[in-house]
């Protein structure tokens, strides 16, 4: 079972925006990956993160807006 524990946002960190913990891989920029169709199992290589750290982020993205400007619809 993954832990939303795998992220963290520190403000010294990509100016506070949510990252894997230990890393400077944004959240948002994996679950970006993920919509366009990268497999965790690819990602997890490509970035050298373990798949459970994917897993938390998808699940983080799915609850969490990201932040910034409304998106116009």
């Amino acid at each position: 079972m993954f832990e939303l524990r795998s992220l963290e946002s520190r403000r010294d960190i990509l100016a506070g925006e949510p990252v894997i913990r230990g890393t400077r891989i944004a959240a948002h920029h994996i679950a970006e990956l993920l919509r366009q169709g990268a497999t965790p199992q690819e990602i997890s290589e490509d970035l050298d993160i373990t798949v459970d750290q994917i897993n938390a982020v998808a699940v983080f993205d799915q609850t969490t807006p990201k932040r910034g400007r409304p998106l116009l619809r």
